[in-house]
């Protein structure tokens, strides 16, 4: 977090970081996750590998994609997470304060869950959030609960 943004994705995976997050439209994270994958199974640290340091995790914060978005990344030796948010950040300069009380959806890859949902869990912790964990066939259903839970959609039910 106390890095400077790098110019590329190969500048990114050189420094080596234990975390990935991906934060694009839905439709773009596979599309991210593969191009990451690349550079990770051809970096420096082969990700995973005897003496390559800690593994990865590789995360994405969309609501409505799999974790299996990110196979590439978990082929290149990563661990997968889905790190959903169930808050909007619509303004950069304020949106950090908002983390604090949230609620955040963690879906671990299969690959190497212990080491995903882990670091789920300490992210949550550091960023103050309520975590719990998503089985990923339940994200199909999920995108909509936090817009019913602001409001913005009626629930199907009568609220007492």
């Amino acid at each position: 977090m106390a890095r400077p943004a790098c110019p590329t994705l190969a500048a990114l995976v050189g420094l080596n970081p234990a975390l990935y997050f991906i934060c694009v439209p839905d439709a773009a994270v596979a599309d991210v996750g593969a191009e990451l994958a690349a550079y990770l199974a051809d970096g420096p640290t082969q990700a995973g590998q005897a003496g390559a340091g800690p593994r990865p995790v590789v995360a994405h914060t969309s609501g409505a994609t799999s974790v299996t978005a990110l196979s590439p990344c978990e082929k290149a030796g990563a661990a997968a997470l889905v790190f959903h948010p169930l808050q909007t950040f619509a303004n950069p300069l304020t949106g950090a304060s908002r983390f604090a009380g949230a609620g955040v959806a963690l879906t671990p890859g299969p690959v190497h869950p212990d080491e995903a949902g882990t670091t789920g869990l300490r992210m949550a912790e550091i960023l103050g959030m309520r975590a719990f964990f998503l089985a990923d066939d339940k994200r199909t259903r999920w995108p909509l609960s936090p817009a019913r839970s602001a409001g913005a959609i009626p629930p199907p039910w009568p609220l007492i």
